[in-house]
């Protein structure tokens, strides 16, 4: 099997605060994804880098899409800002 790269990063500038979101099922997911908390002023915010490689399955489309959708849903209860 030949490997031709892949994964996903996120980076920061060194002033803010970033961190590995604690939402466990967006770290516990089928697809290259990766989730942060960043923490300017007083917002809580999630920022993420997904990966849909051409020709993906539909199971690795709907799990990006899952992901943003509970996303959109743990704003909606403020937990993190929009």
């Amino acid at each position: 099997m030949e490997v031709k790269g892949g994964g996903v990063a996120l980076s920061f500038r060194n002033d803010k605060r970033a961190n590995e979101t604690k939402e466990k099922s967006l770290n516990e997911t089928k697809s290259e994804q990766v989730w942060a908390n960043v923490k300017i002023g007083r917002e809580d915010i999630l920022i993420s880098s997904s990966y849909r490689p051409p020709g993906a399955s539909r199971e690795v489309t709907n799990n990006i899409l899952e992901n943003i959708f509970m996303v959109k849903g743990l704003v909606d209860k403020r937990k993190y800002s929009g």
